[in-house]
């Protein structure tokens, strides 16, 4: 064991896995506890009317990353879709179904936000910068900034501080 990794015995050893281990338990049951809340509202709310110009957005985004996609294979979109084993109309449909998606969950999280009163601004925003360079794999915001664009960024932190204020409100 010594020789092989950084502790000095097998002892160290054991403690050193069972510590790991019950972090990434711990970060785990976090995870899950967190994504099931936010599914939770997710699912129960409704949106009674999407913004076009929203809707729109969205599937330009989405329509952006596979052709970033497409282009990284050197095909054209529509061929990238075929490989895909889809037609361009059920693409469509894909791009139609995720922005719905993307819409609905940006218009909740900006509801909760305002009526709760929530900010990405205030104390906790250090934390949440911390969180999305862990998501990301980042060492500084400004990276991921750069690969997702600003907005991409500020949507993801909305996101992850409604997820902790409905958290730390739930009966768990």
């Amino acid at each position: 064991v010594a020789k092989n990794t950084d502790c000095k015995s097998v002892d160290d050893y054991k403690k050193e896995i069972r510590t790991t281990l019950e972090d990434e338990a711990k970060t785990s049951a976090q995870n899950t506890l967190r994504e099931t809340a936010w599914n939770t509202v997710l699912s129960a709310s409704e949106v009674k009317e999407y913004p076009q110009e929203d809707l729109d957005t969205a599937k330009t985004e989405f329509r952006s990353l596979y052709e970033n996609y497409a282009k990284q294979g050197d095909m054209t979109l529509e061929d990238f879709v075929k490989a895909q084993g889809i037609s361009m109309d059920d693409f469509e449909e894909q791009s139609g179904q995720y922005a719905e998606f993307k819409v609905k969950q940006n218009l909740i999280v900006q509801y909760i936000m305002d009526e709760e009163n929530l900010s990405v601004d205030d104390k906790e925003a250090e934390a949440l910068d911390k969180k999305l360079l862990q998501q990301y794999g980042a060492t500084d915001i400004s990276e991921v900034v750069d690969l997702y664009g600003e907005r991409e960024v500020n949507e993801t932190r909305a996101l992850l501080r409604v997820e902790k204020f409905i958290v730390d409100q739930a009966e768990v």
